[in-house]
């Protein structure tokens, strides 16, 4: 049996594992490992030292079926050498989700042979969405995808509705247990799960989504203390039977796509929100399959490392170029101010006659219909000792675009009662309303 010859990029948390398994796996899985790059040469490694260079040079001079590109970042050496392997003929292994994403048909282009690009590892670690959607968006027309893309987000607000507390009461101990990154910016702000969603909806679709003109918010906004989930809004969520997700959304609206990533109110009894801790998932909406639910570990160096490793058996077994990104058309995208959803904001004004009245003649006013809004008794405090009352309330409506909304608020924000606003979410999945006629 002819052995494919690897050559791999990094050695890190992903990279380490996918060496481990080589190096004793190789005989079985048909493979050696002939090369890795690292940056720093005086790390313990796996495996002989004379494996690993720090010399890029140094991977071309061997021959190789396939490059793995594990180094992670926005390391631009790394798109380079991705970039030399496909104009050599060579078939690349991704772990990293901003190459791809950014630079999908820039990669597509250089497909003109055999080689492909597997990307199984970009997306969800251990969750074999990637290839699954691959497949099934050839037999069937999926018409919606989205979940839980972020572990980190799903981790902390699993906490917040179990044990109580506020975003920053559970990030220093995500982080000691590998959930969170040392800067977990780019997972708090939704940014990490808008880059896995251009991949997934770039699959799902065939067009090229691009998440820089949606709306994209995440769990807190380190510049504003009020714009952020907090445990008052899992009390309201809880009286409608909710709890609180980070949803990455996208679906077909007409010739467009509706895209969007932001935290949520879920229905209890709706999949998703029984997805705990750093659990990922992702629904798939398809004409023909229905609802699918693919759930597991999203992130972390063994989960991923799995998938990088089928994505090399599958590349080394591949001679007919059949993982080939094809070159996608931009899509356009539904804008912000256009969607149309029901809308949930918590808010905090003065205890003064009149508020609800005016509250509701400002919805009127932008032709948006409630579904609730009061006020908690239990939440009202003074600033200042003799200064007046102040409560919270949430606000929800029934479906409206959010223009319309956005709107109402400002009109409400600008009232003497108004103190401050909370996070704006989506309450999703919401079943029509049962309409009966009196006879």
């Amino acid at each position: 049996m002819t052995m494919k010859k690897i050559v791999q990029l990094g050695c890190g948390t992903v990279g380490e594992p996918v060496i481990r398994s080589l190096l004793e796996r190789g005989q079985e899985l048909g493979v050696e490992l002939v090369r890795v790059l690292v940056k720093d040469m005086d790390k313990e490694r796996p495996g002989p030292r004379e494996l690993y260079t720090n010399d890029p040079s140094e991977i071309f001079s061997q021959r190789f079926d396939v490059l793995v590109a594990a180094m992670g970042g926005d390391d631009w050496l790394e798109l380079e050498l991705v970039t030399q392997a496909l104009r050599h003929g060579r078939s690349v292994v991704l772990a990293n989700k901003r190459i791809l994403a950014d630079n999908w048909n820039t990669l597509a282009n250089l497909c003109n042979g055999t080689q492909g690009v597997y990307g199984e590892a970009t997306v969800l670690g251990g969750i074999p969405i990637y290839s699954s959607l691959q497949a099934s968006a050839r037999a069937d027309k999926i018409w919606r995808i989205g979940g839980i893309l972020n572990g980190t987000t799903n981790w902390v607000l699993s906490q917040m509705e179990r044990h109580g507390g506020e975003i920053e009461d559970y990030l220093p101990r995500a982080q000691k247990l590998g959930f969170a990154e040392l800067d977990p910016e780019n997972d708090l702000s939704g940014g990490d799960a808008a880059s896995k969603m251009e991949i997934l909806a770039r699959l799902a679709f065939n067009v090229r989504v691009s998440m820089g003109g949606a709306d994209v918010t995440g769990i807190c906004d380190n510049g504003n203390k009020h714009n952020r989930v907090t445990q008052r809004d899992f009390e309201y969520a809880r009286n409608m039977k909710c709890t609180i997700k980070l949803l990455a959304m996208a679906e077909r609206k007409g010739d467009a796509i509706d895209a969007w990533v932001g935290p949520a109110l879920v229905p209890f009894d709706h999949p998703l929100a029984s997805v705990q801790d750093e659990m990922n998932c992702c629904m798939v909406s398809g004409e023909l399959l229905g609802d699918l639910y693919f759930q597991g570990p999203g992130a972390g160096g063994k989960p991923t490392a799995a998938s990088v490793l089928t994505d090399i058996i599958t590349a080394t077994q591949d001679h007919y170029g059949s993982n080939r990104l094809p070159k996608l058309e931009s899509a356009t995208l539904v804008t912000p101010s256009e969607q149309c959803a029901d809308w949930y904001l918590r808010h905090a004004v003065a205890d003064v006659p009149g508020v609800l009245m005016d509250v509701g003649r400002a919805c009127d006013d932008h032709n948006i219909s409630c579904l609730a809004y009061g006020q908690n008794g239990e939440n009202r405090w003074r600033d200042v000792e003799g200064g007046p009352v102040m409560c919270e309330t949430p606000l929800v409506t029934h479906s409206c675009s959010f223009a319309a909304f956005h709107d109402a608020i400002a009109d409400i924000s600008s009232q003497h009662y108004f103190v401050y606003s909370g996070k704006v979410m989506r309450r999703m999945f919401v079943p029509e309303p049962k309409v009966t006629t009196k006879t």
